[in-house]
């Protein structure tokens, strides 16, 4: 598949500009936030390295002048990533942090469980190995002899505490790598003993990290995770006041079992007006009869408006799951007359990628097995604000809507084909969209309509310099260079860091410098009275700084402007973060898109705040699909013409397909319905094509972004990642070749949740 991919990029002949371009949309923030923390690991490393090398610190014992720098490096490796893995744990931050803007400037969705998983992982390698041989080698030779204190200032004695609590750490750290491989997890104990080992390593690590790390009378293990930890104590308390935990009654738990694939849906009790959430949140769930003190996370599958009730559908793949599974298929539960009383603790709704979906005006929803449920909550939230309920009120446009649903469901990709643009036009692609971005508006849109010569190239070469590719290409420069500074300035290799911050600057001065004078060229007093003037102003500034001190530095020997330069240069980092935050949040979310579809919303009673939307749900039987059928059947009457339903599954044959089909209600009376049941697999491809196709129908001058939320398995999630870049390369190839090349703004961009 992988070289189909390339062989089909190849035969395109598409420039690697575009090609990046479209890599970028889908995975320049997790890039450029695993850049910065790749870096800052180096850095911190060679901090450790440096405190025990030769001459700053010097010792007569040939084996501590090796193994010394390399624990001590590991050992501040292992600071700093348990430092951030407390953040990356706070789930009260990352979910407020969901409902603003910060969620498309930052990769939110990759930091649980990617980030944590990657910092975790990198703190036990540095613990277990790399750290802990060094020190097996000293006792070993008795190049470290254990004596009374925390620690003797580097006389070859080390405190009895710190060989203790070394073994201890090695053992937390090695139980929490066993208990978090999915085999372990998996198993029939697996989830409790991956949960209890959480909460006791939690609870032990950090005091023994604490007291462990301290050197020469100095607890720097303090000075890493004091403030990350006051952040995760202050985050649990929140979340204990914020997300209240709400004890509720068991309304029904029906048990449904398809060939070892069994799935509970468990209804509970809620109030009116309690318990509020958006569809494609999560809520985590307490049974005591089951396990007193496990908490565990279910997506929520029923929308905002079921009145009175909330649904989860709980897949059996571990003992709490199999024990609620059996213990609804055993015996009646609920409050109704005939069943049994249960009671259930929720704790939540916390945040998930899928609660985004209102910010794309072109929406596909992708679930695979037990990950239809953030689907099934997005679905049936928009079959609730129904159209079939608006068109009640409408009989004397029944023969015009019926046409336009058939023309919904017929419209191909083919049909879609955008107006021609004139080279002077293509301001409106190539636009000031960045420079617009606090006033929540595309630029293109309201740009000056006609620029000949020298402005509209100015323009054009300004617009490049947005994009993704050339600011990443920059910070990506910019941060090594300065990474290389530091560790340098660290080492107190004076000329070279001088040397390495004059590369540094003159890198950064001639293309911020000449992105202003474009931009002021092509754009003038519309650019001057930006954001973004002032923000490219300062970077700018700040470099120009830098290398006047730095020049001053190294000319005059003038050792007190050292510092300075460094504090300039790393204020214009700061300001160049902001600044590549702001092109990804402009990159993920035009608003002005957004903007416009609410208010064709409320202008057209018959379109919603969404030109389409597609919901696939891949299951490997129809018989597996028993469980929410009927729901799904009962809503797909209740969505207008551009919302489509597609259910496949993929070891099914095409009669007994044919023969389950839940659709035939919603078809009119010629048959005509956008919903299907199929049998085998999605042609990912042509649906993401199509996609793409109607974005750009809907939007040809500004473009569209297409949202895809993805719930399932990690392959499938990838493989929705790899196609999404070659469907956008082919789509702006197909509008680059057409008989009136013009360029396009649309783009495909992939939320995942990996179960």
């Amino acid at each position: 598949r992988k070289e189909g991919e390339k062989r089909a990029v190849r035969e395109m002949r598409v420039p690697t500009f575009v090609e990046t371009e479209a890599w970028l949309s889908n995975h320049g923030a997790s890039f450029a936030t695993l850049l910065v923390l790749v870096l800052t690991n180096v850095v911190v490393c060679w901090w450790g390295v440096w405190e025990f090398t030769s001459p700053h610190w010097i010792t007569k014992s040939n084996v501590l002048r090796y193994t010394l720098p390399i624990a001590r490096g590991a050992g501040r490796l292992i600071s700093f990533n348990a430092a951030v893995i407390l953040v990356t744990g706070s789930k009260t931050l990352w979910t407020l942090l969901r409902k603003t803007p910060l969620q498309l400037m930052f990769p939110i969705d990759d930091v649980m469980p990617k980030f944590h998983r990657l910092l975790a992982l990198t703190a036990i390698v540095m613990g277990c190995i790399v750290h802990t041989i060094p020190q097996i080698v000293n006792y070993a030779t008795q190049a470290l002899k254990l004596g009374p204190g925390v620690w003797t200032y580097g006389n070859g004695v080390a405190g009895t505490q710190l060989l203790v609590t070394g073994i201890l750490l090695v053992v937390v750290f090695a139980v929490f790598f066993v208990t978090t491989l999915e085999k372990i997890r998996r198993t029939t104990i697996g989830f409790r003993l991956f949960w209890i080992c959480h909460i006791v390593g939690i609870v032990m690590a950090f005091p023994l990290l604490i007291i462990h790390g301290t050197m020469r009378g100095h607890p720097m293990t303090v000075y890493f995770v004091g403030v990350p930890l006051g952040i995760y104590v202050v985050d649990v308390v929140a979340r204990r006041i914020i997300f209240k935990t709400k004890l509720s009654g068991v309304v029904s738990a029906q048990a449904f079992d398809d060939h070892g694939e069994k799935v509970t849906k468990l209804v509970l009790r809620r109030e009116q007006g309690e318990y509020e959430f958006k569809p494609g949140q999560y809520a985590e769930l307490l049974i005591p009869e089951l396990a007193r003190f496990e908490w565990h996370p279910f997506t929520i599958a029923s929308p905002p408006s079921d009145e009175g009730t909330i649904t989860f559908y709980i897949k059996a793949s571990g003992r709490w799951t199999t024990a609620l599974y059996e213990l609804a298929e055993k015996e009646k539960l609920g409050d109704a007359d005939d069943g049994r009383p249960l009671k259930a603790r929720m704790r939540g709704p916390f945040g998930a990628p899928a609660e985004s979906f209102s910010g794309y005006p072109h929406v596909l929803l992708v679930g695979t097995g037990i990950g239809v449920t953030p689907l099934l909550s997005i679905w049936l939230s928009l079959a609730n604000d129904s159209w079939k309920g608006l068109v009640e009120n409408y009989d004397a446009e029944d023969v015009k809507i019926k046409e336009a649903k058939k023309h919904a469901i017929e419209m191909t990709p083919s049909k879609y084909s955008a107006p021609p643009i004139e080279m002077n036009e293509m301001l409106k692609t190539a636009n000031m969209l960045f420079t617009d971005i606090l006033s929540l508006k595309q630029g293109g849109v309201s740009l000056v309509d006609h620029r000949h010569g020298a402005q509209q190239r100015a323009a054009i070469l300004s617009a490049w310099l947005e994009s993704l590719t050339c600011n990443v290409a920059l910070f990506t420069c910019t941060t090594v260079l300065e990474a290389l500074v530091l560790s340098l300035w660290i080492g107190e290799q004076w000329r070279p860091t001088q040397i390495t911050q004059i590369v540094a600057t003159w890198f950064v001065m001639p293309v911020f410098g000449l992105k202003i004078a474009l931009s002021l060229v092509a754009y003038g007093m519309r650019y001057l009275v930006s954001f973004i003037f002032v923000l490219e102003v300062l970077i700018f500034s700040g470099a120009v700084a830098s290398f006047v001190l730095t020049l001053d530095v190294l000319i005059n020997n003038n050792d007190s402007s050292t510092i300075w330069y460094l504090l300039t240069f790393g204020v214009y980092l700061v300001l160049h973060v902001i600044r590549i935050m702001l092109i990804f949040y402009a990159t993920a979310r035009p608003a002005s898109e957004v903007t416009r579809a609410r208010e064709k919303a409320k202008s057209e009673s018959l379109l919603t705040a969404h030109d389409s939307v597609r919901a696939i749900w891949v299951n490997k039987s129809v018989s597996g699909m028993s469980w929410v059928m009927n729901r799904l059947a009962e809503s797909a009457g209740q969505v207008p013409p551009h919302y489509a339903l597609e259910l496949y599954a993929t070891r099914s044959s095409d009669d007994e397909v044919m023969s389950s089909s839940p659709f035939r209600a919603s078809a009119d009376e010629s048959g005509v319905t956008q919903h299907e049941l199929k049998a085998g697999r999605p042609r990912w491809h042509e649906i993401l094509t199509a996609a793409i196709d109607r974005a750009h129908a809907s939007s040809p001058h500004d473009g569209a972004l297409v949202g895809v939320f993805y719930c399932g398995m990690p392959a499938v999630a990838r493989e929705l990642q790899n196609i999404a870049k070659l469907v956008t390369i082919q789509h702006e190839h197909k509008l680059a070749a057409s008989a009136r090349p013009s360029k396009c703004n649309c783009r495909i961009v992939v939320h995942k949740e990996n179960f």
